[in-house]
């Protein structure tokens, strides 16, 4: 509609132009009428994104919350030009992903934590600790990742990242853009509202529910609340596989 906007507005202006008065006045009620029509769709979307951070919310004790809360606050300190994105941001197959630590936003790329990510997305993810290396697989599809480095490996060919993999509060964090290549996902970003959507076009899309942090489905909006209650993730390790 914006779009559609933009045009209208400069045959307005050409109109008035060319001294077609009735014609700019006419194309003008159009326009007033697009504007509202902008509006309530502006508010709708609004709606719906609070709705979804509503229901994010009862994904989390109030612990978990505290937790994710003082990570954010950490990312935030630790890099001064990062936009840390709240829990409920983001959607694998319109599934909010419960993260117990938050993406974020830096120098406009999207770092997210690897392993609920990847594994929501439908790959396997294996550390080893003697290479310090992190491997996630999915069908033929290999990436090979080392914390720290600007390359990855994808079936053996090095694939410079926006940003290097970091480790941060004991997860992996890699560029959001690095999986959607290597699995031809497809991403959406409302930066916004501050939400990230991604699609792998293989899974059922037409339910829409919640995922832990390892990336385990926990059902359903209407069951989010009790299952709320009975998700408990670890977040206290240090060990990069955790991702």
């Amino acid at each position: 509609m914006n779009q559609q906007k933009g045009t209208l507005q400069a045959q307005y202006k050409a109109m008035l132009a060319s001294g077609d008065a009735d014609g700019a006045a006419a194309l003008l009620k159009n326009i007033q009428e697009l504007n509202q029509q902008i509006q309530e769709t502006q508010a709708q979307i609004k709606k719906i994104i609070n709705e979804r951070f509503m229901v994010a919310k009862t994904l989390y004790t109030d612990d978990e919350l505290a937790q994710f809360s003082s990570v954010s606050e950490l990312i935030d300190r630790m890099y001064a030009d990062a936009e840390v994105l709240r829990a409920g941001s983001v959607t694998v197959n319109n599934q909010i992903i419960k993260f117990d630590t938050p993406a974020y936003i830096k120098n406009g790329t999207i770092l997210v934590p690897l392993r609920a990510i990847a594994e929501k997305a439908g790959g396997e993810v294996t550390w080893n600790s003697e290479t310090q290396t992190v491997t996630i697989t999915k069908d033929s599809t290999v990436i090979e990742i080392t914390p720290g480095s600007m390359t990855a490996l994808v079936n053996g060919e090095p694939v410079k990242m926006d940003l290097s993999a970091t480790v941060t509060c004991g997860r992996t964090y890699i560029p959001l853009r690095l999986l959607a290549q290597a699995f031809n996902l497809e991403t959406e970003q409302d930066s916004e509202n501050g939400t990230v959507d991604i699609e792998d076009g293989t899974a059922d899309t037409g339910s829409t529910g919640s995922t832990d942090s390892a990336g385990t489905s926990t059902g359903d909006a209407a069951a989010n609340t009790a299952a709320a209650d009975s998700t408990n993730t670890d977040t206290t390790s240090s060990d990069a596989a955790q991702g």
